[in-house]
């Protein structure tokens, strides 16, 4: 499942870094501090989900209704591992996702990639 999701989410980082809108641009960035504001609170159930909205949102700026469905498709599991691993590492890899979503933002394509993968790589360690 790993596997399956961390290419699904670099490949949309690298689209959503292409085709991002203004409209997509301000929702990432609301998302990312409310998601950085839930960790600080230590409040874990909202920071799960506040983490799930962004990584979505990053796969919506990508504006390919196929990953989409798919990504909504494995919601679930997503929710499951990430609540498995934020409950047990108690890790938000806050730098991580600032990488990321200042690279899609910016539009840098090689950035967003090497920004997913280097998240991919500190959350399967």
């Amino acid at each position: 499942m790993q596997e399956l999701r961390q290419t699904l989410d670099v490949t949309a980082a690298v689209l959503a870094a292409r085709r991002r809108t203004s409209g997509d641009v301000a929702r990432l960035e609301k998302l990312l501090t409310e998601r950085d504001n839930r960790f600080a609170e230590s409040d874990t159930g909202a920071a799960v989900e506040a983490d799930i909205a962004l990584h979505r949102a990053i796969v919506e700026a990508s504006h390919n209704a196929v990953y989409l469905e798919f990504y909504d498709s494995l919601l679930p599991s997503i929710r499951q591992t990430v609540d498995r691993h934020v409950h047990t590492t108690g890790r938000g890899f806050h730098y991580e996702h600032t990488a990321l979503v200042t690279a899609v933002i910016e539009g840098d394509e090689a950035a967003a990639t090497a920004a997913a993968r280097a998240l991919f790589a500190e959350v399967m360690e």
